[in-house]
Parts: C-alpha cells; structure tokens; sequence
C-alpha cells in the first residue's frame, strides 16, 4: 500500500528544502546531476534563484497553466518532495516530474505515490490523451 500524500501550491519555504537537497551529490544524481560549474541542475527553475524572485516573477513560473509545479506532502503536511506536470497542449500529453527530496523516504512508495496523483490530474483534470516520465537509466529504483 502506498503511503498517503498531497499535491500542494509550492511556498519559497519548500524551494529552500529544494534547494538544500539538490546540494546533496546523491539526490542531484537521481534528479539532473550537475553542471559543469558544479551547481545542481534543476528542470523548469533555479531553486537558488527563485527564492528571492519578486512575487510577479514568483507568479511567472509557479501559476504556468502549461507547467504545473506542485509540492509534494505527507498526510500530515511534511514536504517531502515536488512533482511537475509539464502539459503540451495542442497534442494534449504531458511530461511527468517526480523528485522526493527526503532521503530517508525513498524506497518507502513516495515517488509513486506522488507520480500516481500527477497521473490523475494529467488524465482526470485536464483530460491529456498521453503523459510520460523520462528516467534516467541510472536510477534504478526510480524504473
């Protein structure tokens, strides 16, 4: 049985949690790695920079009616991680994000858990034809 959680409206309190674990070599390597100056990769924003982003900016990126960005929460309200939905209109499909930040939670059925909600919204709430997660070959127990 997977364990309980929320998708919720993403606070700069989260981005900095975010931010704090893409620091750490082992989530960065499930998620995008590093860049070549060593800075932690991150899809669709720079947590470092968007924490201090004034509120239009913040608006910009976190109420994008293409690219849905969520926190992920337990049942009782821990954030845990972020998962995306990154929707391509015209060929109704989506592309799915799921990171759980939380070391001590993986392997326990948050990333599908998580995954399973975005699954949801892609086909229940904005009715997509098709959606897909991109895992690299190396995170295997992401597969």
């Amino acid at each position: 049985m997977l364990p309980e959680v929320r998708l919720v409206k993403v606070t700069r309190d989260d981005i900095k949690r975010i931010a704090e674990w893409l620091r750490d070599e082992e989530v960065n390597a499930s998620w995008y790695g590093t860049n070549e100056q060593g800075e932690p990769l991150h899809i669709g924003y720079s947590p470092e920079r968007i924490t201090d982003a004034s509120d239009s900016e913040w608006d910009q990126v976190f109420d994008d009616a293409e690219r849905r960005i969520f926190s992920v929460v337990t049942a009782d309200g821990q954030h845990v991680g972020e998962g995306q939905v990154v929707i391509e209109t015209p060929l109704r499909e989506a592309e799915l994000f799921i990171l759980i930040g939380r070391k001590d939670l993986w392997y326990r059925g948050f990333g599908t858990a998580g995954l399973v909600h975005l699954l949801d919204m892609a086909f229940y709430t904005h009715n997509l034809h098709r959606a897909w997660v991109d895992v690299p070959e190396y995170n295997l127990p992401a597969i």
